[in-house]
């Protein structure tokens, strides 16, 4: 059975019991404040949908979804309580094996506008919750990290000079001179990884519908990805593409009645899709798809719900508890005259820790305009 590594904290046993402490005090005052949460979600997890759902009475200011600045506003939004950097990425080493990769950082806030800053060390007013996933399809094994840490201590954090964002030691780091650069370096129990970014693209804004109301996104595509990764002491060269995603402004409430399924798909004639479609959690109602052309250009075409159509050919069971995703899709595209396969590089690429969902890479087959077509992406399953 594929087998998904899971890491213990390597903070040193002092600063372990400190953080310790502190999440328990945090989860206690959150308790106090929401007697209704479900109890039975693990610890992290149900801390994390207390912060997102606090946030729900602040006012409703939406972010400014104005021109974006770089390398500026790849950086922290401090005055919005909720923000998430994400990278996701198909990567190949010399000789043709493949990866899927997952880092993902998320701001929490907890308390209001103009809370006073407090001077000690040890005071924080965010938590900052990451993941790092490299999938390795040639031995149907998923390697994967989850950590939580407050904005204190140098835990986690943001800086502006030069600009980097953190979780303990893993750390994202941007280019001063250049916005479309970046690196990474973060590490778990079996996995390394170094990597060097730089998009090819100017970042565009994410199309509504394509994410939450109460957020402003922008989407980096077809970052150019060159480095190492080692994973049980094996060192791999590797290449490949990636995206950034980076929002801020209001999480939605975690659970909820509905199921998202989004899919990033790059195809190899230059075309980038971003796919979602809606449905009641209880399966019941009409899938609702929506949909978004990149050209080759940087153009932007919204796909009308009568042009786009997505099926689900085959569904995956988790062997954790017998829940069923989506695991096989066919893609019409009538006015584009594009037909496409997606599967899963592998079955199980479920994620288990803080947000339990399907998170991972794919691959594409197809035809455009009757020539054969193929590509690779990601696809995310929300609410199964």
């Amino acid at each position: 059975m594929p087998a998904e590594t899971r890491r213990e904290s390597t903070l040193p046993p002092v600063t372990k019991t400190r953080l310790a402490f502190a999440l328990l005090a945090l989860a206690l005052g959150l308790a106090a404040i929401f007697p209704a949460l479900d109890h039975d979600a693990p610890g992290a997890s149900g801390m994390i949908a207390a912060l997102i759902a606090m946030q729900q009475n602040r006012p409703k200011d939406r972010p400014h979804a104005g021109r974006f600045k770089f390398p500026q506003d790849h950086g922290n939004h401090a005055e919005y309580p909720n923000e998430s950097w994400r990278i996701t990425g198909n990567l190949r080493d010399p000789t043709g094996r493949r990866f899927g990769l997952e880092f993902g950082i998320m701001r929490l806030a907890f308390g209001g506008k103009g809370t006073t800053k407090r001077a000690s060390a040890w005071a924080a007013r965010e938590v900052f919750a990451g993941r790092l996933a490299l999938s390795d399809p040639a031995r149907t094994r998923v390697y994967s990290d989850e950590r939580i840490s407050r904005a204190a201590l140098g835990l986690a954090g943001y800086q502006a000079s030069p600009p980097s964002l953190w979780l303990e030691d893993w750390r994202l780091s941007f280019a001063p001179s250049d916005p479309l650069a970046m690196n990474l370096a973060a590490a778990a129990q079996e996995l390394r990884v170094r990597l060097t970014l730089r998009s090819t693209q100017e970042p565009l804004a994410a199309a509504a519908g394509l994410v939450a109301r109460d957020l402003v996104s922008y989407l980096a595509r077809r970052i150019e990805v060159r480095g190492k990764i080692t994973i049980d002491n094996e060192l791999h060269e590797v290449f490949g593409t990636a995206m950034l995603e980076h929002a801020w402004g209001r999480l939605p409430p975690l659970g909820g009645q509905l199921r998202w399924e989004r899919l990033y798909l790059n195809l190899d004639d230059g075309r980038d899709l971003l796919l979602a479609r809606l449905q009641r959690r209880d399966g019941s109602g009409i899938p609702v798809p929506r949909g978004v052309i990149i050209m080759p250009n940087g153009e932007q075409r919204t796909l009308a719900r009568e042009h786009l159509e997505i099926e689900t050919l085959e569904e995956w069971e988790s062997p954790a508890d017998g829940r069923r995703y989506p695991s096989r899709w066919h893609i019409s595209l009538p006015s584009e005259g594009t037909v496409l396969r997606v599967e899963p590089t592998m079955a199980d690429q479920e994620a288990r820790g803080f947000l339990r969902r399907w998170a991972g890479a794919v691959r594409i087959e197809g035809h455009a305009h009757q020539q054969p077509i193929a590509g690779e992406g990601y696809a995310e399953l929300l609410g199964w």
